[in-house]
Order: C-alpha cells, then structure tokens, then sequence
C-alpha cells in the first residue's frame, strides 16, 4: 500500500509568516489607496465650489455694470440663488485717486447656512465712473 507520509507542514494549522506579510502589506496598500480617493474627492468638490464662486462674481459684476442691478444696495450681503449650495454676495466701490477712476468689487461668499467650509472670492475692476453714471451717483452722492 501507498501511504502518503505526513511531514511537520502537513499537521500545522494557521497561517504561514508569508502570508501575513502579504496580507499586511494588501491592507496598508488599501487603505492608502482610499486616502487618495478621500484627498481626490475633497479637491474636486473645492474646485468645483471655487469655479461656481468666480461665475456667480462675474456675473454679479456683469449685471452691476449693465446696470441690471440697483447699485443703492453696495455693501449689502446679498443670498444667491444657486442649486445645492447657499452663496451670498455684495459689492463695494472706492474712489481712487484719480477723480475719473473707481475701484470695483464684488466677493462672493458661503452663505450662513453653508454645511462645510467654502472658499470667498473677491474679484476688483477698476472702472471709468462717466461710463457708468449710476455708479458714479452713488460715488458722488449726486441725484441727477
């Protein structure tokens, strides 16, 4: 008869010293891997929020020089209506130092509701006041 023999290797139970290692090393791998994933996520979602910032300032600024806001308001925290995320916004304008010439600026900001921390921009232009002759009456206080 043929009977197998039975080594010391053949009666142990558990794992061996390599595939601990192994396993080890698989887990520490994971989990660095789900770190790149979470530090991935948390860029695109601030990108994300910073890209819709500087489009709600451009536009805030485009509707104040078209005049499609009333520039009465100027410093005023503003709510924006945007989807899933709370924004509010206000302007200010400053005199230079040439009497033509005005400093323009618009910040928009998280709302008070905001969940997380987003970013602020601030976006400044300067802007010839005759060109714009109701912001140059609310510079000048002048009721036309």
């Amino acid at each position: 008869m043929n009977r197998k023999k039975e080594g010391p290797a053949e009666n142990r139970k558990g794992f061996t010293l390599l595939e601990v290692l192994i396993s080890i090393s698989l887990m520490v791998a994971l989990t660095g891997i789900n770190q790149l994933i979470a530090n991935g996520e948390r860029s695109l979602r601030n990108c994300r929020d910073r890209t819709i910032a500087s489009q709600i300032c451009q536009s805030k600024m485009a509707l104040l020089l078209a005049g499609g806001i009333p520039v009465g308001n100027r410093g005023v925290i503003q709510s924006c209506d945007t989807p899933y995320l709370e924004w509010t916004w206000r302007w200010t304008i400053s005199r230079t130092n040439d009497q033509d010439l005005a400093n323009l600026t618009v910040e928009v900001m998280p709302g008070p509701k905001a969940t997380r921390q987003m970013p602020t921009v601030l976006l400044g232009r300067m802007i010839v006041t005759r060109r714009y002759p109701s912001i140059e009456r609310e510079l000048t206080g002048k009721r036309f």
